[in-house]
């Protein structure tokens, strides 16, 4: 028991999930809006993957504790993130790599390219994937630590019982 939380039970991580990934949504929209710094393809892509998360987690809020598939649906859109993460680490770190990917999301979207090209973007990437930043970094983190409260919640799951 620590501040009123019993950290035996799913619904408790659960909770603290939601808390951790709305709270790392918030902070990509301060960032976004406050410091004007504006997302690339795979930023975007990043933080879909988060909401996902956090939707799923929240979700499983409203289930049967001892339903394993939610923590296993949270981690499987971590690790999406992770992946899109480690394309804009790949990007911005390899010399020459960010050459094979097309214009940004503002140009595409204000010139006639079709719906699966703007939907390629998210995956490849764009131009602006290429510069340094520690958005990668820090989704990274925010996704390993979203695993392992995910993997406590699957954990306590089976045990819990609010009466």
């Amino acid at each position: 028991m620590f501040l009123g939380f019993d950290f035996r039970h799913s619904e408790t991580w659960a909770t603290v999930g939601v808390l951790v990934g709305g709270g790392m949504l918030l902070s990509t929209l301060v960032l976004e809006h406050v410091f004007a710094l504006h997302p690339c393809y795979l930023c975007l892509s990043q933080r879909y993957c988060m909401f996902l998360a956090v939707l799923v987690t929240t979700w499983s809020l409203f289930a049967d504790p001892r339903r394993g598939i939610f923590p296993v649906l949270t981690i499987v859109c971590c690790f999406g993130g992770i992946g899109f993460a480690f394309r804009q680490f790949y990007l911005q770190y390899v010399p020459g790599a960010v050459e094979s990917c097309d214009a940004d999301l503002n140009y595409r979207l204000n010139s006639d390219w079709g719906f699966w090209e703007i939907f390629d973007g998210f995956f490849q990437g764009s131009e602006s994937c290429g510069e340094a930043s520690i958005i990668p970094v820090l989704s990274c983190d925010a996704f390993l630590l979203l695993i392992t409260i995910a993997i406590l919640q699957l954990v306590y799951g089976p045990r819990s019982s609010y009466k």
